[in-house]
């Protein structure tokens, strides 16, 4: 729930762009995708080389990863979930006027 709360709030949905007839969606990137990618492939390795040096930690470590994976999960769904409310709701632009970058 955690993740959730977290990929609902900090999705940015202004500069996200729709052409459902060319089957197109502008998606501009940003940091806060790569910083939370980054992070949780920093938790999970960060769990993996403790559980190799410390084998007697294995179920704290499990619980942890557990809650790692859980809340990156939550993170996206929630951010791919509140990006299609907005896609369904969304006006359409023709993005091969629209001066988007490619």
């Amino acid at each position: 729930m955690l993740g959730a709360g977290l990929g609902w709030s900090t999705t940015r949905l202004d500069g996200i762009r729709v052409d459902r007839r060319r089957g197109l969606i502008y998606l501009p990137g940003g940091w806060t995708t790569l910083m939370v990618s980054l992070s949780v492939f920093a938790a999970k390795y960060a769990l993996a080389v403790t559980a190799a040096l410390r084998p007697q930690w294995h179920a704290a470590i499990a619980t942890a990863d557990v809650a790692v994976s859980g809340l990156s999960a939550g993170y996206f769904l929630a951010r791919f979930g509140r990006m299609l409310i907005w896609y369904t709701r969304s006006s359409e632009v023709d993005l091969a006027i629209a001066g988007l970058p490619r």
